[in-house]
Formats: structure tokens, sequence, C-alpha cells
């Protein structure tokens, strides 16, 4: 057992070059996969961190359960954890008749919850400012409906009662409907035709019902009730408030299961029970069986989602069933259970992302162990060649075929251990980095907190994988050392079997590259395994490296598209309205344009117009409709039409000017895309532009001015957009300035929003948003950071760019150990074949021309097998997006000349580095030796 040990160490030792390649190779394919393996892992605990921060670390929620069947989860053998939330009551809300710019319309209503202790450990709450309630008395106030006035620490009294709707109760889940909604209902009904109403309402009824004397939404039985207000909360994700609601939860804490609730003696005195099973992976079957417990439904779509069931609408005669009807489902829902998404990532139920990533990173490492066995496999290889003749002689003198057999595995487990090793420590290092990079790119953007982790199951599995990398490697070239015979290895008759036909070279070889190039020809074919294994090695590293490189090529394109420069990086646009409302926001949008920190902008608005059909290609002449064709009349700000009319280069008066955009992207069948215009107008063409928005009464309106109708003549044909207008109205647009219409504007504008460039674009949104606020419009507007969304897409691509470059880059590293160890100990075996051919009277420039000619003929192999096979894949790809995106394929020219220049430095300064040495040497000493 000595014997093989030190046998072993010493040829390592004296074969350090190769051994410390192989190392190298071992080590790199541990890093590898452990890197891949941590990341996994960060990226799990991070999603993990993510939902418990936002959704919180229970596993489902059982909704509008009655507090009398509680005992079914809090008691059931497989809940470990039951946290529960009862309806303490509603009250109207300080700012429900205030000019407040925290109230959502509809949403009048304060809802208050009491949570158990369970609740408010397991539920995702975000106080933002102050504590969380330690009684009965103390409120946690959502910050949608905390009035201005109100500080924490202050005490307020508020009258709870429960919410009553057609004389019944309405639980908290309840949808909010005023007075005014259910007249403006009733009214709209009304105004239908007998035919439309039969098969919703009696229409008869509804004329006869006692508008005047209508009840909405209200509170009943409501008492005072005395809170101390102890923190500002940020309104809780829809597994805790669901917007829509007519109201937003404000919190207690529960004293106990006799806290007061002002729907104790209605149907509606329920409870949410949040719950936690003790295996995350059963959460599908433990949760059916609860469900079922419950008289709940559930829907196998997903293996574990669960739903309620849906009650029957109410039938009958009565007006009140009749308008009762339409919102019945927000009067008394059924339980339901929900599950958390936490669960997803804990117990690996459903969720998608964490499943691609998953499947993704066992792709990769399948990958790098296929790779490494192929690569190790053939170190070992040339390892047990150059120890024919030692281990025939070790046969000779009554070596087993074990313990020869022994002596490659040995080799094995101390190149594994030793790579493995550092590979671990080297993996660790790489993970902690790219856990930095990884939270500075996307961390905002995914809204995770990405921390090192290394789980102990990492090491096992880098340790499994590696072990088997090395086992496989070894096992076949032990094999073959096993059976080797003491005669022919010591004799050397086996080394090269070959036929004189199969080493006949071509006239046209000599022709061409005269005696260096037959040598070189030759010399591959006589070591066919050697030459092949550094081919197969390079065409991987080809084929990946193009492959990849074509899909972030396509990702590139698709961020272009979603976030490309769409010439502005803040919008503004608003809710819309009636005439009046549309012009106070036109107003409004003046004056947030003087706002510090805008650099430039345009404000745009919307005049829907028609236009005659026969202007309209053949490709849409059935989509006309009563001969028109429905168009987008775009009115500019003066400046930034003027600047619209030089980014198109036309010189026209602005007050005349318009520009027809019409181009589209059109899909075909095949899903590409394909260029196209919608009408086949041109500079100089008149057309008949009418815009009629009022509805059937059309000469009354005209008689009225209402209906805007114009000639206008085209400037110019574009298919470039003002800034603003991002994607193709079905129609085109015709992009005007607002002095193109004078002081007579026509009836009809709506507005499409303020697009600003800024060099600051967080800190203008908050400018913004302070003066909306102060005009009591928050809710009014909407902003879009659409600078920040450029740079998230770009940091996320730049992400995916350093994941995938670097797999590249370690499988290249990879790839070229196994060439330099193959072409390496190649060119010292053929240290004697060197020398002879030198002695024979082969100059110094016939050699180095036969050497460049091998190299030539390794990368031009390798190019021509790795190339094909990268388009292919990369063709491959490109199907794959083009089932969603079809932007046309392109043949990946530049990843082709970069695999081309770094296969040729690769093979040559392998070739020339490994010479280097052979060159030094004596020709008769070389000659002499003994090659082992």
């Amino acid at each position: 057992m000595d014997v093989i040990k030190n046998f072993v160490k010493r040829n390592m030792a004296r074969n350090r070059k190769r051994t410390i390649v192989t190392i190298i190779g071992v080590m790199l394919s541990a890093a590898l996969m452990c890197a891949v393996a941590g990341m996994v892992a960060t990226f799990r605990e991070g999603m993990l961190t993510f939902y418990r921060y936002n959704y919180g670390s229970f596993y489902g929620k059982a909704e509008n359960v009655p507090v009398a069947n509680l005992s079914y989860i809090t008691d059931n053998a497989h809940v470990t954890r039951a946290g529960v939330s009862l309806a303490v009551g509603t009250a109207i809300s300080p700012n429900s008749n205030a000019d407040s710019q925290n109230m959502y319309e509809g949403n009048p209503y304060m809802y208050i919850m009491a949570f158990d202790d369970t609740a408010f450990e397991d539920v995702a709450l975000n106080v933002k400012e102050g504590r969380l309630p330690e009684n009965d008395t103390e409120l946690l106030v959502n910050e949608l409906v905390m009035p201005k006035e109100w500080k924490v620490g202050d005490k307020v009294t508020l009258d709870v009662g429960h919410r009553e709707l057609f004389g019944e109760d309405v639980a908290i889940e309840g949808g909010y409907f005023s007075k005014d909604r259910i007249e403006e209902d009733i009214s709209s009904v009304l105004e239908m035709n007998d035919d439309e109403v039969d098969t919703v309402f009696d229409l008869d009824v509804l004329k006869n019902y006692d508008i005047e004397n209508l009840v909405g939404d209200h509170i009943a039985d409501a008492v005072p009730r005395e809170y101390t207000i102890v923190g500002v909360m940020e309104s809780p994700n829809n597994l805790v408030q669901v917007y829509g609601r007519g109201g937003f939860i404000c919190l207690t804490r529960m004293k106990d299961m006799d806290t007061f609730s002002a729907y104790r003696d209605t149907d509606a005195f329920t409870a949410n029970v949040f719950y936690t099973f003790d295996k995350a992976t059963k959460y599908g079957t433990y949760n059916a069986k609860l469900s079922e417990t419950l008289g709940v439904e559930t829907d196998w779509y997903d293996g574990s989602e669960d739903v309620g069931k849906v009650e029957e609408e109410t039938t009958g005669d009565s007006i009140d069933a009749k308008m009762v009807a339409p919102y019945k489902g927000s009067i008394n829902p059924s339980v339901t259970t929900e599950k958390n998404d936490y669960v997803k990532i804990l117990g690996g139920v459903g969720d998608t992302a964490a499943a691609a990533v998953e499947a993704l990173a066992a792709i990769i490492i399948g990958i790098i162990v296929v790779t490494s066995v192929f690569v190790i496999s053939n170190s070992f290889r040339i390892s047990v060649s150059e120890k024919k003749i030692q281990l025939g002689m070790l046969s000779s003198i009554g070596a087993t075929k074990r313990q020869i057999k022994k002596i490659v595995l040995k080799e094995g487990l101390y190149i594994g251990a030793i790579g493995t090793a550092v590979g671990i420590l080297l993996g660790i290092f790489v993970v902690a980095i790219l856990t930095v990079v990884v939270q500075i790119l996307i961390g905002d953007l995914l809204k995770i907190t990405f921390r090192f982790v290394f789980p102990w199951w990492v090491v096992v599995i880098v340790i499994v994988m590696s072990a088997i990398t090395i086992y496989f490697s070894c096992i076949l070239p032990a094999r073959t050392a096993a059976k080797i015979s003491p005669i022919e290895a010591i004799r050397g008759n086996k080394e090269v079997k070959l036929k004189g036909k199969k080493l006949k070279t071509g006239w046209f070889t000599r022709k061409l590259f005269g005696i260096g190039g037959v040598i070189a020809a030759k010399n591959l074919k006589r070591s066919r395994r050697s030459y092949r294994t550094t081919v197969v090695s390079l065409v991987i590293g080809v084929a990946a490296f193009i492959a990849l490189s074509a899909f972030l090529d396509y990702g590139k394109e698709i961020s272009v598209m979603m976030y490309g420069d769409w010439g502005y990086d803040v919008s503004v646009t608003d809710s819309g309205g009636n005439d009046e409302q549309q012009l106070n926001n036109y107003k409004e949008y003046e004056k947030l344009s003087s706002i510090e920190g805008i650099r430039e902008y345009s404000l745009l608005r919307i005049l829907p117009v028609d236009v005659p059909g026969n202007v309209v290609n053949d490709n849409f002449k059935d989509y006309v409709e009563n001969g028109e064709w429905y168009m987008e009349m775009v009115v500019c700000d003066r400046e930034s039409f003027n600047r619209y009319l030089e980014k198109i280069n036309v010189s026209a008066n602005p007050k005349d000017a318009v520009i027809l955009v019409d181009t589209t992207t059109m899909v075909n069948e095949d899903n590409s895309y394909e260029e196209g215009r919608f009408t086949n107008s041109k500079k100089g063409d008149v057309l008949s532009v009418t815009s009629d928005v009022y509805g059937d009464n059309e000469d009354a309106r005209k008689n009225a001015g209402e209906i805007f109708e114009k000639d206008v003549q085209i400037t110019e044909v574009s298919d470039v957009k003002p800034t603003g207008i991002r994607w193709d109205n079905y129609g085109g647009y015709l992009i005007v300035s607002e002095d193109y219409f004078g002081d007579n504007l026509p009836e009809g504008l709506h507005n499409h929003g303020l697009y600003i460039n800024t060099d600051e674009p967080a800190e203008l949104i908050d400018s913004l948003n302070e003066v909306l606020k102060s005009d009591g419009l928050r809710e009014d507007f909407f902003m879009e950071n659409i600078a920040k969304d450029r740079s998230d897409m770009e940091s996320l691509m730049l992400l995916i760019s350093i994941f995938l470059y670097g797999f590249i880059i370690v499988t290249m590293l990879i790839a070229v150990t196994n060439v330099f160890n193959t072409i390496h100990t190649n060119m010292n075996l053929r240290a004697k074949e060197f020398a002879m051919l030198k002695s024979v009277g082969m100059t110094g420039n016939e050699f180095n021309r036969m050497i460049r000619l091998e190299s030539i003929m390794y990368g031009a192999r390798s190019l021509i097998i790795g190339i094909p096979l990268g388009t292919a894949l990369s063709y491959a790809i490109y199907k794959a997006f083009a089932k969603e995106v079809d932007f046309g394929y392109s043949i990946p020219f530049i990843p082709m000349l970069i695999a081309t220049v770094f296969v040729a430095i690769v093979v040559w300064i392998t070739m020339h580095f490994s010479l280097a040495k052979i060159k030094k040497q004596n020709i008769i000493e070389t000659i002499r030796k003994q090659t082992y």
C-alpha cells in the first residue's frame, strides 16, 4: 500500500506541470459548481426574505371563517401556528369629507381589525412611524387614512359600528356602494331598451322603485371608542388588505376573543386566520383537507391553489333582491383560503421563478460535469500513456491488475481532493463577490436584500458532484492501465497502430504547405485521439460562446423595445374625466412644467379624428367602417413641436405644419414582424378631418360648433414619433402644434400627458408629488420614472451578462486547460521525434512552419465544427424568442470573429509555450533519452 502511495506521489511531483493543470481543471469545475449552487442558495434566501417582508411568514390564510369554527384550524394536527384577526368594526375616515391627498375615491371607511400576537409576528407589516399596538386601546393607523392633523401619541374618538346595505350586514371585505352609485346604476338601467333589460332586471319594478328613499352603504349601531395612535403603517399587501373594499385597514391588538366587535350579532362576525403547517412541501395536501373541513372547494390547477365556493345569485321578483344581486359577493362573502407565496419558495411548490432558476442551475451543473469528465478523463488518459512503460515494469515484477488500477484511482483521489478543496474556497469567494454585485445591480429593482449565504448542502453537492466527475474521469483510464501487457508496454508496440494508407496525405497538402505540412497532417492522423480531444474542447467553447452571445443580443433587443430611449425620463399622466376635469388637469400640467429641475418637456393632448377610408392601403381595407378611418391628432406644446420638426429635418411654419406618422409593425402568421403603413397618403396630400365625439345628433352639434371639421395638408410623412408617443396607434397620428388651431381649440381634446427630461428623475418626482399634494390632486395623476426603469433593465441585462459570460469564461478555461494539457503533453512526448527531424536537416524555419501548420489545423477543424454548431444553437434561441417577439434572425458574425481570434491565440500560445523548452534541448541527448 505504501509503495503505491509513494509511486503516485513521486509521479505527480515529477510531472508537476500536468498535475497542476489537472488540479486547475478540477478546481475550476468545483468552483463553478460551487458558485452556481451558492448563488441559487443566495437567490432562494433573498426570495424568502422578500416574501417574509412583503407577504409574511405564514403559509396560507382562511378568510371569513365564522368565529365559532376557528377551532377547525387552530386545533388542526398539521397547523403549527395560527394567527387570528378579528373585525372590531368600521368607522368613517376623518378624511372622507376632507380635501385629502391620501384618500382613494370610493373608500371612505376605516376598518379596525384586531390582531393577536401570532398574527402580528407572522403578517408583513411595515411600520413607518411609531410602534405596534400593545393592547386593544391603541391603534396603528394606515397611512392612506391618516389625517394631516393626527400625530403619533394623539388620543382620538371614533364612532365604530357595522356596515349595512339594503338592510343586510356587509362584511369588512365588501366594496363601497354609495347612494349616488346605486342611483347611477338604476338610472343607467332605466335608459335601456326593454329588450336589453329583460335578462338583467324587471324594468317595470325599477321604474316604480322609490329612489328618493334609497339608503346606500352606511354604518349602523355605531358607538364611540377612544384610541391612542401609536404608529403609522404602509397599507398592507393584498393578503391583508384588498383595494376596492370601501376603506383601509387599521390595526389594534386583540386582548382575547371577547374583544368588542360591532359585528358580534351579525352574519359578518367572522375572523381571518393566518396559518402555518408543519411541512411546507405538504401544503397542497394539508390545505385540501383543511379546505374540505371548512367547506371550501379546492382548485388543483397548480397543485395547491385554493378558492372559495361561488354562491348562487339571489333570485326573486322583489326589487331589493334584484338590486342586491349585483353586490351579493361583497355583502356575504363565503369562506375562502389563499396561499401565501412565501410557501412556494420554502416548499418548492408552484413558484415559476424559483423553479426556473433551479432548473437552469441543474442544467449548468450538468454541463459542467459532462465537460469536466471529458477534460479530466483526457488528462488521466495522457497520464496513463506517459506511464505505460513504468506500469508495464510494475506488472512484470508482480503488480496485480487491481494494484495498477488503484494507482490511477489514487492519483485521481489526490488531485480531486486538492482541486475540490481549493475550488470550494474559490467558489465561496466568488459567491460572496457576486452577492454584492447582484445586490448593487438588481436589489432595488426586485426590492430584495441579497445577503451572502452558503449552506452546508452546497458543499455536499459540490463534493458529491466532484467525486462523480473524478470517478468517471478516472475509471476508463484505470481500466486501460490494468489491461496493459508487460511485454507490449515495455516494447511500446501498441503506442501507434496505424496502417500506411491512413497516414497518406494528398498532393494538395504537399503542394500547398510543403514537407512541413505533410508531417503536420500525418502527425494529427497518427495522434487522432489527442487531436480529437483538443478539437472537441475548443468546439464546446466556441459553440457556447456564439449561442450565449446570441441569447444576450436578443435579450438586449427586448429590453430596448421595452425600455429603450423613448426621449424622456419622467412621465406624468392623469386619470381622465369629463371636459371640465380635463381642462383643470391641463392647467395643472402647465403648472408642473415650470418646476425647477426640468431640462425640457413635451405636453401632449389628443383629438380623435376620422379621415376618408379611401386613403387606407390594401392591408387594412377590411377595417374601414362606414367609409371612415380612425386616427389621432396629437397636439404638442409649442417648444416640443419645434424640437420635433428639427429632429425630422422639416423646415416649415409650425403654425401650418402637419406631420403624418402612420407606420406600424404588422405581425405575420409565423409571428415575424414587418414594417408597414396604414395609409397611402404622401407629402402634399389633403385629408378631410372630422372629430365627432358627442353622440348621434350630428346636425345639432354641427350647428353648435361641436363637430370639428378641417381640411389638413400633409407637410411631411415620417416614421418618427414625437416625444411621449411610445406605441403604434391603430390608425396613425397627425402631429400638429398647439398654434395650429390658433385661439379656437376644438372641443373633445383630452390630455395625453407631460413627458420630461431631467438630470435628477427621483428628486423631480418628489417635487411633482409635493405640488400635486398641495393642490389636492395627488390621486388624479400617475407618475413613471422611465429613467429608473431603463436603468433597472440595463442593470438586469448587465447581471445576466456577468453570469452568462462568467459561465462562458470558466467553461472556456476548463477547455483551455484540456487543450494545454493535451498539446503540451503531446509536444513533450514528441521531443525525440522533433530532435530526429532536426538531425536529418530540418531547419528552424521549416520546423516553425510545421508547428504553425499544426496550430492552423487544430484551430481550423475546431472552427469548422464549432461555428456551424454555435450558429445552429443561436438559431434555436432565436426561434424560442420568436414565439413571443420576432426581430428577424441575424447571423452572429461578431461572436464568430471573436471565437476565431480566441481559438487562434489559444492554440498558438499553447504550442509555442510547449515548444519553448524543447527548442533548448540538445538533439543527441533528446534522442538518447527514454520517455517515461
